[in-house]
């Protein structure tokens, strides 16, 4: 079952000073971010709480921290979707004439998709995992042609597998009316926040660029729901006896954000806790636990009780 016996962020501001131009090292000032921790004062000493995990920072820690840090590359990943409106307004533009031009939107290349695991066969490593499916579209298939059915599942899995690249994750496959992705890259905290970004935006333009177009079509809306969890999974092809197969991931973590998904509401995103302790503030502002039934039988190992699971919020 998950475990997050020593996970934690620390936020920091990052402000630079100076560069130099030789080295290319750059020098930063640095502070807890302020929307996070609220100083205490102990015994003389500055301590600093943390208002969502409750945790207490010495300023002696944290300086020591600071020099751990002195030397270290940044990892920076960020999207490649410079302004969420924008992208919005760009999407309804492409996607105007979906149903006039009966084809796909998207021919994304497997081999891209799966190049990434190429190289990671038989490697156990870290991901962020996640999971979206359509709700009803059992219901939604019996009352459409078939053909039709499968245009709307193209446009759907077209514009969530486009959303996925552009916060620098990749599809791992299509599961039923919906699909499976991870996050590799950077490093931990980079990879969760790009998830939690790709998750936001899935809705944003399932709400505001699919549905639009389907009710402007006589279509009803889609529905969905999206988990994500944090942790180990191994990478295996599944080929069998020497026939070529496809690159995987397996682990419980793949497994436990299928079941994160299934406990939710029509558009709403859930994420495993251990997703969380590695959010940015940005993201734990908005972030509410969620009240699991009595037949929610995840344990976190470390504490032997429940694993939690948390809603994001819309803005």
């Amino acid at each position: 079952m998950p475990s997050h016996k020593h996970d934690f962020r620390i936020d920091f501001e990052f402000t630079p000073v100076e560069m130099d131009e030789k080295t290319r090292m750059v020098t930063f000032a640095v502070k807890p971010n302020p929307e996070r921790y609220e100083i205490i004062e102990k015994n003389g000493e500055k301590i600093y709480h943390d208002k969502f995990d409750n945790n207490y920072y010495p300023e002696k820690f944290l300086n020591k921290l600071h020099e751990n840090m002195t030397g270290l590359p940044i990892y920076y990943s960020p999207s490649k979707i410079d302004d969420a409106d924008s992208y919005i307004l760009e999407r309804i533009e492409d996607t105007n004439d979906f149903f006039d031009k009966k084809e796909n939107l998207l021919s994304d290349s497997k081999e891209e998709l799966e190049e990434f695991l190429v190289d990671l066969e038989n490697e156990k490593l870290n991901f962020v995992v996640l999971s979206i499916d359509l709700k009803d579209s059992t219901k939604m298939s019996q009352e459409l042609s078939v053909e039709l059915n499968a245009q709307i599942i193209s446009l759907f899995i077209s514009e969530m597998t486009l959303i996925i690249t552009k916060f620098n994750g990749f599809r791992l496959k299509p599961v039923g009316d919906g699909l499976i992705a991870y996050f590799p890259e950077p490093n931990t905290i980079g990879k969760v926040d790009n998830a939690l970004n790709c998750a936001d935006m899935m809705r944003n333009v399932i709400i505001h660029v699919i549905n639009p177009l389907l009710n402007d079509n006589g279509l009803r809306s889609l529905y969905f729901k999206i988990g994500i969890d944090f942790g180990e999974a191994i990478v295996k092809n599944m080929g069998i006896n020497g026939i070529n197969g496809v690159n995987d991931l397996i682990g419980e973590t793949v497994n436990i954000a299928s079941k994160i998904l299934k406990l939710g509401d029509s558009n709403q995103i859930l994420v495993g806790n251990s997703v969380v302790l590695k959010a940015h503030t940005f993201w734990r502002q908005r972030l509410i636990r969620f009240k699991t039934s009595k037949t929610w039988k995840y344990k976190d190992k470390s504490t032997g009780r429940p694993y939690k699971v948390y809603t994001l919020n819309d803005i």
